[in-house]
């Protein structure tokens, strides 16, 4: 498997003119990454001897609320034109599974009773039965009936 980090995935964590810290993000096993020769190819310009790269894998979807899931960390011993050598100084670390208790979830016995009511100018209306509020205007009876279906799915 190649893989190789892309410019955006690589970021300077200081700003000293040698011995620089990096770090980078991929979503591949970092054991597959390591691996391959060419993994820091496309970065080679941003790369210097003696520069450290903490590498981490993240799991799947969004990357900003995603886990870390791996880590580890690299000094580049050469950047040059046609590659650039590393080791590996701090091996791949497993994290390990993540913590629901963190995860904010909203029960579905706190999700509001809603009914559909004719609406006077036309089309129909998703309300909460309490309160009143107005979730959503709909100009056919059958996407409010969706919409109804659909909201108390999303906060299971």
């Amino acid at each position: 498997m190649t893989y190789r980090i892309k410019p955006l995935d690589l970021t300077p964590t200081n700003s000293s003119p040698f011995m620089s810290m990096h770090g980078a993000r991929i979503q591949v096993p970092l054991d597959d990454a390591l691996a391959d020769a060419d993994l820091f190819m496309i970065v080679r310009s941003n790369l210097r001897a003696g520069d450290e790269v903490t590498i981490c894998r993240y799991g799947p979807g969004d990357w900003t609320k995603a886990r870390i899931l791996e880590r580890a960390k690299v000094l580049i011993l050469q950047s040059a034109a046609k590659g650039v050598e590393f080791e590996i100084i701090e091996p791949v670390r497993v994290i390990g599974a993540a913590k629901p208790e963190l995860e904010m979830v909203k029960p579905v016995d706190d999700l509001a009773d809603l009914e559909i009511v004719c609406d006077p100018q036309g089309g129909v209306l998703v309300r909460e039965v309490e309160s009143g509020h107005v979730h959503k205007h709909f100009k056919t009876e059958p996407a409010a009936k969706r919409y109804i279906t659909d909201y108390g799915k999303k906060a299971a």
